[in-house]
């Protein structure tokens, strides 16, 4: 294979393997118990479901290091190139610095950016926590009940700098629980505007949003297919949350195609990409995937452990991929994490794992690759895969749905018993 060629393919695959998204697998462990036991040393602060208390002013701007958006990027990739703090020397003396109890279920990655951490979580909070762990701002943005659940406040927030009125605001662009979209004032939490794109309780906002020259994308799904719905791209402004386009991926009066991942955007040349099930190169649809990998073994349950709903993170050199039940060496595995070959697929090192599934999206840092599964967060050698740290959260039933976060050296983590996690040296 030429030089020019393998770029291109290693290019492809970077743009169509880092989209995909935990969505219903997160319906189906809805029932699952919630922990009521916080741990010695937490600093947990009571919730605010009232009037959001401004913060003090602070610089906002989106600065090199920031996670600022799921997945890090519009590119997704899932990679911070910028952390320098957590590295494979020192990842093995990270400690917990400090645990927030939302006293509900967390899926979302949280976000690092404007000095603050925005997360969501099923009580329709959307949350705004200091670096020391004390909540700021939380404001409610519904809940949808269907089904036999109740889910709140699932997407990752992304965070930009807006001009609104003439004046550069820092907004919070997050999906509620109520099938509308918002935009939220990232130091106050006030609601700056709100836009309706569906109807609870059939619709719902899995997906994670992306902001891109002065509109804001974001997709509709259904709240599980309990009914199905004609699946929807949105484009609003950033500024006004007025709809400029909607992409049908179905015709009007049809149902199916939900889009329940989140938009991804080569910046480079504009082209935004949403996965439905599958994705193939652009431009040549005809000519199928360029490779294939089994990752775990099949099946429609990846809470379960069949099947993989992992998105994969990518670094510039190597694909890191993860998911349910699998085979490493003869070994039966109840997850698996692995990194690729971007241009043939071939594993490079394959790491058998007993805390799982891992559904969440994988982490990395120049050096480090982090994943969360059953009661696991993980950090290994993204050279070796061997392990630089564990932590187990001991609470029972505990489980993580959401994927970590690296920034400005310190880790943030959120499992479904509603602990968010700080780690830091």
């Amino acid at each position: 294979m030429n030089r020019n060629n393998k770029d291109k393919i290693e290019k492809h695959v970077h743009q169509l393997l880092r989209v995909m998204l935990i969505a219903m697998t997160l319906l189906c462990a809805a029932c699952g118990s919630q922990a009521s036991v916080i741990e010695e040393g937490a600093t947990p602060t009571a919730a605010t479901r009232g009037t959001p208390t401004p913060t003090s002013p602070a610089p906002f701007k989106v600065v090199p290091g920031d996670w600022s958006t799921y997945l890090s990027d519009n590119g997704r990739s899932g990679y911070n190139k910028d952390e320098t703090t957590i590295t494979a020397t020192t990842a093995a003396e990270l400690k917990p610095h400090w645990m927030y109890h939302a006293k509900n279920y967390i899926s979302t990655q949280p976000i690092e950016v404007f000095g603050m951490i925005y997360w969501g979580s099923w009580d329709g909070l959307e949350h705004a926590t200091d670096l020391n762990g004390h909540e700021v701002w939380a404001t409610s943005l519904g809940r949808t009940h269907r089904c036999g659940s109740i889910i709140g406040v699932a997407g990752t927030a992304t965070a930009a700098v807006v001009s609104i009125g003439g004046k550069k605001t820092p907004v919070i662009f997050v999906g509620g629980g109520n099938a509308h979209f918002y935009a939220l004032n990232a130091a106050s939490g006030a609601i700056i505007w709100n836009t309706p794109l569906g109807t609870p309780p059939d619709h719902f906002i899995w997906s994670s949003p992306i902001v891109y020259k002065g509109s804001v994308y974001v997709g509709m799904a259904s709240f599980g297919d309990c009914p199905t719905i004609q699946g929807q791209l949105f484009q609003m402004s950033m500024v006004t949350g007025t709809i400029k386009h909607t992409f049908d991926v179905v015709p009007k009066g049809c149902q199916g195609g939900a889009v329940w991942g989140s938009p991804t955007i080569d910046d480079s040349t504009g082209e935004l990409y949403i996965a439905i099930y599958y994705a193939f190169l652009r431009g040549d649809l005809s000519r199928g995937p360029l490779w294939t990998a089994e990752i775990a073994k099949g099946g429609s349950c990846p809470n379960c452990g069949a099947g993989s709903i992992s998105p994969s993170a990518w670094d510039g050199t190597r694909l890191y991929v993860a998911g349910g039940y699998t085979t490493v060496q003869g070994a039966n595995c109840r997850s698996g994490l692995r990194a690729l070959n971007p241009a043939t697929g071939a594993f490079i090192w394959e790491r058998c794992l007993s805390d799982g599934p891992i559904l969440a999206a994988v982490t990395v840092v120049p050096g480090v690759v982090a994943v969360t599964g059953g009661s696991a967060l993980l950090l290994v050698d993204a050279t070796s895969g061997e392990t630089l740290f564990i932590f187990h959260d001991t609470t029972r039933g505990s489980v993580f749905y959401g994927a970590a976060s690296i920034s400005h050296g310190m880790l943030y983590a959120a499992n479904f018993d509603g602990r968010l996690y700080a780690f830091g040296l």
